[in-house]
């Protein structure tokens, strides 16, 4: 019927090998970089929060009213 010489099959067995690492290999890579995704979203939200505080703070300190307020609490 079919007959595999013994230098095919080991080709055959070193292809199989092979494959099995590059699969491996690129499911960790793909791990790796949905959890880099994931901190980079979380850090991202971090940024959003500052930026919306920062945007509070310089209201706070620009705002004619804030400063009137100050100046009366200092009295």
């Amino acid at each position: 019927m079919f007959q595999i010489t013994v230098f095919e099959m080991v080709v055959l067995i070193v292809l199989i090998s092979t494959i099995g690492q590059l699969i491996r290999q690129r499911m960790r890579t793909q791990k790796i970089s949905r959890e880099q995704l994931k901190e980079l979203e979380q850090k991202i939200r971090r940024i959003d929060e500052l930026e919306e505080r920062i945007r509070v703070l310089e209201r706070i300190v620009t705002d004619p009213k804030e400063n009137l307020r100050r100046d009366i609490g200092a009295l």
